[in-house]
């Protein structure tokens, strides 16, 4: 491993003077070896900061070389199985930060030392156990109270964090069901939008939000091919952000007809042979988009979520009305 400071000779050098170039020692795989971290320059309370971010760490010093000294520290620890994390679980309440690894054809996720290393295919299925595990050994927050862990991805080449645009998901109906989701991001240039699926990783360019559809078909499909998905439209998005639905929103047809529950409403677009239902969760201000193939099969599949997730006890209590 070679960690080194480096000075920045290009326009932006005002606000970021140095970079830190980390070199893992040559893996097995396509995973990426080669980093470089940011130094920032701000100007803080009257005198010059330099700042930095390591896979969720902030760093804040008097000098360059104070940064390059902690993370020469830090990275080691980060390291495992040549590579560094492709995610981050953070624990908002207890200000704590857990890595997840992507090899071969599972998740890896860590917890604390002398504890379990959490495996399994799904990143939902690693989330939810690794979560299960620190609350039960109190290491989160309050005694009697579950912490819920929020996503993160680590750019594979700043290791800064990236929130997610949105997720691709797949709910488990019956118990036979599995569960799937992985978040997508958008690409350093926000050109384009990707998201790992254990060791590949997908994009699509960025294309006046047709991208959004793009990618999630592109891994559905690959989701069937392996056996992890009955049907293509099983996956939808959610949880898109804002500023993303406003820009897909325009390149969508408005229908007459919405699907109704109780006293909400969903409108409905039409987007080539397919239909969308979109419903604003307003706790987060986020956007979650039901697909069909029809107004009877989107009102289904809008039904048995809503059932499944408890606004409504039955799925038949969503209607379609014009």
């Amino acid at each position: 491993m070679e960690i080194a400071l480096k000075k920045n000779n290009e326009d932006n050098r005002k606000a970021i003077p140095y970079y830190v170039d980390i070199k893992l020692a040559p893996a097995k795989t396509s995973d990426n070896t080669y980093f470089q971290l940011p130094i920032y320059l701000k100007f803080i309370r009257g005198q010059n900061h330099y700042t930095a971010e390591l896979c969720g760490l902030q760093m804040q010093e008097n000098s360059p070389q104070s940064i390059l000294n902690t993370i020469k520290k830090v990275v080691p620890t980060l390291e495992n199985l040549g590579r560094m994390p492709t995610y981050v679980f953070i624990a908002r309440h207890s200000l704590r930060v857990y890595p997840v690894y992507t090899s071969r054809n599972e998740n890896l996720g860590l917890t604390v030392p002398g504890g379990p290393v959490v495996k399994h295919v799904e990143l939902a299925c690693v989330r939810d156990r690794v979560a299960r595990y620190l609350n039960k050994v109190r290491v989160l927050g309050k005694t009697g109270d579950f912490e819920k862990l929020h996503v993160r991805g680590v750019h594979q080449k700043t290791l800064g964090l990236v929130r997610p645009v949105f997720y691709l998901k797949k709910r488990p109906l019956t118990p036979q069901d599995t569960e799937f989701w992985t978040p997508v991001f958008p690409s350093d240039e926000n050109d384009s939008l990707y998201a790992y699926v254990l060791d590949k990783k997908y994009q699509n360019n960025e294309d006046s939000g047709h991208e959004v559809f793009r990618l999630r078909t592109q891994i559905s499909q690959a989701l069937m091919a392996d056996n992890r998905l009955a049907q293509d439209l099983d996956l939808r998005i959610d949880r898109l952000l804002p500023d993303y639905w406003s820009k897909l929103q325009t390149k969508l047809e408005a229908r007459i007809d919405k699907l109704a529950y109780r006293d909400k409403t969903l409108d409905m677009y039409q987007t080539g042979p397919l239909l969308v239902a979109v419903e604003r969760r307003t706790d987060e201000d986020r956007y979650s988009l039901y697909i069909g193939h029809n107004p009877e099969d989107l009102r289904q599949r809008a039904g048995q979520d809503l059932a499944r997730r408890g606004f409504i006890a039955d799925p038949t209590e969503v209607n379609l009305i014009s």
